[in-house]
Order: structure tokens, then C-alpha cells, then sequence
């Protein structure tokens, strides 16, 4: 195979996915706090991976080596801005209190705090370009937040989830 021209690969690549394009939308969060779905503007996440495992046979002192399961991380990180009113860390704070009591560390059953969440890409248009469906997502992590007197920016907020598994929608 011929090495590509320049021409060829500027078509290949047309517009790049760039990496600020993205939301993070989970629907009916238990708890409260949030009339509509809590949508976190996040200025970054990670989306969950999965890893196919392997299967290892010896033969003839030789090594094979066969895919076996798919395994998730079950992890999701996303940091977000907070806006003025600290609504996102409050529905995520009520979302705890809803799933484990401070006072007591009685809880509810999973399936009445765990909820599906929509991971979306954008392209630099708008176009949603890609799509997961994050299912049984619940906040495992809204950590101490920082406040600084010394200077005025932004508050970032760091989250953790913890979820069952991804599916690609789009």
C-alpha cells in the first residue's frame, strides 16, 4: 500500500471530535432537588471503557490466546461547573442521602436509586455523534468542595459514579 497523500488524510479527518463537546443527562434522580433531569455541563469526563479478557491455552510449550468475557470498570468520573444556586451538588448530595441515611446507614434497594443516564457527544455543530446509555448509574463520590477567598473563578466539582454496565446507542 502506497503511503497516503496529504489530501487524502485531510479528507479522512474532515472535522475533529474535539474533547469539550459532551453531557453528561441523567432522567428522574431519587431524592429531589431537581425538578427535571439533572443535566451535569461537565468540563470533564471520562466515558466508561470495557475490556475483553482473555482465555490462555498451552499447547507445544507455545501460548494461545482466545477472548473470554467483557468486563466493565464500573467507574465514571466527571467534573463539573457548579452554577450559583450549588443545584448539581445538591441533587447529587440529596441522591446520596436517598440511597444510604447519614443518621442511621439504612438504605434503599437498588432499584430505587439506581438510574440510567445518557452519556452524549457532540459534534461542532451540535449533532449528537455519539451516544451511551450508561445503565443502574448512581453517585458513589460528591467530595469536599474547596472555597478560596484569595481569588475569584469558577468552582469545578469533581463526582464519581458507579454503574452495571455501558451500551452504545449511537
Amino acid at each position: 500500500m502506497a503511503k497516503p497523500t496529504f489530501s487524502e488524510v485531510a479528507s479522512a479527518i474532515q472535522d475533529p471530535l474535539l474533547s469539550d463537546n459532551f453531557l453528561l443527562v441523567i432522567p428522574n434522580v431519587p431524592g429531589g432537588g431537581v425538578g427535571e433531569a439533572l443535566r451535569l455541563q461537565c468540563r470533564s469526563a471520562s466515558k466508561p471503557g470495557k475490556t475483553i479478557n482473555s482465555v490462555e491455552v498451552a499447547v507445544f510449550g507455545h501460548v494461545l490466546e482466545f477472548a473470554s468475557n467483557i468486563s466493565f470498570s464500573h467507574d465514571m468520573s466527571v467534573s463539573y461547573a457548579e452554577n450559583g444556586k450549588a443545584q448539581v451538588t445538591t441533587a447529587l448530595e440529596l441522591w446520596q442521602n436517598a440511597i444510604r441515611s447519614a443518621e442511621t446507614q439504612l438504605g434503599a434497594p437498588k432499584s430505587a436509586y439506581a438510574r440510567n443516564g445518557i452519556f452524549y457527544v457532540y459534534d461542532n455543530v451540535g449533532n449528537v455523534v455519539k451516544e451511551y446509555l450508561i445503565e443502574a448509574m448512581w453517585p458513589a463520590q460528591v467530595p469536599d468542595i474547596s472555597f478560596d477567598g484569595s481569588s475569584s473563578s469558577a468552582l469545578n466539582v469533581d463526582a464519581s459514579f458507579k454503574y452495571d454496565r455501558v451500551i452504545t446507542v449511537k
